[in-house]
């Protein structure tokens, strides 16, 4: 049987953000291609140097989405 990566390969874990309402009574986050608040499977996710770079929304918090799904 052949093996999926005949050679060893090393994989690297990219932490990813979201921008969450932090007014809003139930969780809603940024998506940049719609330009408005939407739910957490169609916003946009950014890295650690996009999020930096990013003009926040009104109300809104970058947080991380391990944090968000539970991972952590």
């Amino acid at each position: 049987m052949e093996r999926m990566f005949p050679e060893p390969v090393e994989f690297v874990k990219v932490d990813l953000f979201v921008v969450k309402d932090s007014k809003a009574p139930y969780d809603r986050y940024w998506s940049v291609e719609k330009n408005k608040w939407t739910g957490l499977l169609a916003s946009s996710k950014f890295t650690k140097e996009d999020a930096d770079k990013l003009t926040l929304p009104t109300n809104g918090v970058v947080t991380s989405y391990d944090k968000v799904i539970g991972l952590c």
